[in-house]
């Protein structure tokens, strides 16, 4: 059974979005009774700039700033949460402290406002999707219309043993919050794979896609079954979809299904050492889920 986690890290930057990830996170840390540290990163390049106007030792802005962030934790969790919670002030590159106290907590999980201050409507914004390709966690990235159990859960699934840890993370929150939860694998035409291979598939037979398509589905039961052996009730269902756009496929299902949590593993097949989404099917659902993201790293991440 998936272990839960322990350390839970929300970054503020005090746009409308971090309201609900602060939320978000402390009901998470309440129900997996993890320690929740809440930071803010005052940026060293803008407290630079600053000073060239004024002598920011007299105004005192970390301190500022940290009773800025206390009056917002008290305020948005009400104190109705009966739940430890640490306040921390970063100084410096806000993705670089960010990771920093990410290592130094031994965090389980980042939670982050998705758009936070970039202004790009509902897109991802860049602090998060920095913290996506490189923090050494787990990050939740919430939308800001996101203030509740999570009711509909889709969880990504391909072969590898970085699914397998997202499956395990999508039915421990399905558990937790009652939720029903699908579990999509999508794959490509088997014409569209051949690649370099395709003077050679001129002269094979001709390929079955409904055969294949059997197949797949048989070897995903396969895959599935041990997580479902004991599903206690769960409401789940396993969905297989063809599409040559993998990510276009995924996003249109969330949309489709309602869900308001997508659970995707950050590396697959490919086994990059380093996590570099940039112009990945990742990526770009990390960027235009119209819910939540939960970015699962492997188990021997970092």
């Amino acid at each position: 059974m998936m272990k839960a986690w322990q350390q839970i890290i929300v970054g503020i930057d005090f746009s409308r979005p971090c309201i609900n990830a602060l939320r978000e996170a402390a009901r998470m840390a309440q129900w997996s009774g993890a320690q929740l540290t809440v930071i803010h990163v005052v940026d060293q390049a803008a407290l630079e700039a600053i000073g060239q106007q004024v002598d920011v030792k007299k105004i005192d802005v970390p301190g500022r700033a940290e009773r800025r962030l206390k009056d917002f934790v008290e305020q948005h969790l009400q104190l109705k949460l009966e739940l430890p919670v640490n306040i921390e002030i970063g100084v410096g590159h806000p993705f670089e402290e960010m990771v920093a106290a990410c290592e130094a907590h031994r965090a389980d999980l980042l939670v982050m406002g998705a758009q936070g201050n970039s202004g790009r409507g509902w897109r991802t914004g860049v602090l998060a999707s920095n913290c996506v390709r490189r923090a050494p966690v787990e990050v939740l990235l919430v939308r800001g219309f996101q203030d509740q159990r999570f009711c509909k859960i889709l969880v990504c699934v391909d072969f590898s043993e970085t699914a397998k840890h997202a499956i395990e993370q999508g039915l421990m929150i399905a558990r937790q919050d009652r939720a029903e939860v699908e579990f999509l694998y999508v794959y490509q035409p088997i014409t569209e794979m051949t690649g370099d291979l395709a003077a050679f598939v001129q002269i094979m037979p001709p390929v079955n896609n409904v055969d294949y398509r059997k197949t797949v589905e048989k070897d995903l039961q396969i895959f599935m079954q041990p997580f479902l052996a004991s599903r206690d009730d769960l409401e789940y269902r396993i969905r297989v979809v063809e599409n040559s756009r993998v990510a276009d496929a995924i996003i249109d299902r969330a949309n489709d299904s309602g869900a308001d949590l997508v659970v995707l593993g950050t590396r697959g097949r490919a086994g990059l050492k380093r996590l570099l989404l940039l112009g990945t099917t990742a990526e770009r659902i990390v960027s235009d889920a119209p819910c939540s993201v939960l970015t699962v790293k492997p188990k021997t991440h970092g």
